[in-house]
Parts: structure tokens; C-alpha cells; sequence
């Protein structure tokens, strides 16, 4: 898996590293306060085999960083759609929201794929809502739509099926 870094320097700014293995970053991205532009770093031995993950996931921190204020959350989930609504699937890696949602869309008719790994969820006057990105993992999913929030579905691996709404302080917790 990709490992991150975070950095803080002494007025503040945040930088941020990421690379393939434990040992040290292999590209650094140096922001501006606004998060609006960054200098991005990559190891001249790995830009060949890197730069594609190291432009993409500090676009992303970018992104994420600069549309805090704007009530924006990145999530790492899974969101099918049917119509305009839209359903996401939480999970650790491995657990299976993908699985969970290409079962959706081989079962009930009508459903799409949003986003199969980054959606961001955005709360506003309008109610809270789900959005596709860029950045969708190892499925090409890059669509530019919102979808209405209905459910949030935490998933775990169990040997049994099992659904439980859970109090606003459960799922906040």
C-alpha cells in the first residue's frame, strides 16, 4: 500500500511525503497556505514508474485541503447511485465495497457506479451530498455528477448478512 507523510514546518505550512515503502518518501509536495498551488518533488531514479501517483495523490491532498472550508469531506468508500440518490459503502481496505458495490449493480437495475474508491461528500443549504472525482482506484469511474446522500453503510466481513440502522451517536462514533 502507498504510505503517507505529514510534515509541519516551523510557520506552520503543512507538507506532505508519500511513497511505496516504509523507508522515506519518494516525492514531497510543498503547498502554499492556501492549498491553492504546491511544488511537487519526486526522486529522479522513480519519476519514470511515480509521477503519475505523485501528481494524482497530491492534486487530491490539494484538493482536499482547499475545499475543507467549502464543507467537503474525500472519503475512501465505495457509492453506488440509483437515479438521483446516492449510497455509500465504508470499510477498511479489503473488506469488500467494491465487491459489495459491483453486487449492486449486477442485482438491482438502474444502479451505476459513482466512484469506487475517493467520492467526496459536500453538506449544504440544499441538503448533503455525494460526488464523483478524479481519483476512483483501480476502477475508471471519473464521473462528474452529485447524487443526493441516503445512506452511509459501514461494512465489516462477517459470516452472516446483517443490517442495523445505528443511533446518530453510533454512526458518528
Amino acid at each position: 500500500p502507498p504510505y503517507f507523510w505529514l510534515f509541519k514546518t516551523e510557520s506552520g505550512l503543512l507538507n506532505f511525503g508519500f511513497s511505496y515503502s516504509k523507508k522515506h518518501p519518494d516525492c514531497y509536495v510543498f503547498p502554499d497556505e492556501a492549498f491553492e498551488k504546491a511544488v511537487l518533488y519526486v526522486q529522479e531514479s522513480k519519476a519514470e514508474a511515480f509521477l503519475d501517483f505523485a501528481i494524482s495523490n497530491a492534486m487530491m491532498l490539494l484538493y482536499t485541503f482547499r475545499t475543507n472550508p467549502y464543507d467537503t469531506m474525500l472519503i475512501h468508500a465505495s457509492v453506488t447511485a440509483i437515479g438521483d440518490d446516492a449510497y455509500v459503502f465504508l470499510g477498511k481496505s479489503g473488506t469488500g465495497k467494491s465487491t459489495h458495490s459491483s453486487l449492486w449493480l449486477k442485482h438491482i437495475e438502474g444502479t451505476r457506479l459513482l466512484n469506487d474508491d475517493n467520492p467526496v461528500i459536500r453538506v449544504t443549504d440544499d441538503g448533503v451530498w455525494v460526488y464523483g472525482t478524479p481519483w476512483s482506484g483501480k476502477t475508471p469511474c471519473y464521473k462528474n455528477e452529485r447524487c443526493a446522500l441516503r445512506a452511509v453503510v459501514r461494512l465489516s466481513q462477517a459470516p452472516y448478512n446483517r443490517i442495523e440502522r445505528q443511533s446518530p451517536l453510533q454512526a458518528y462514533a
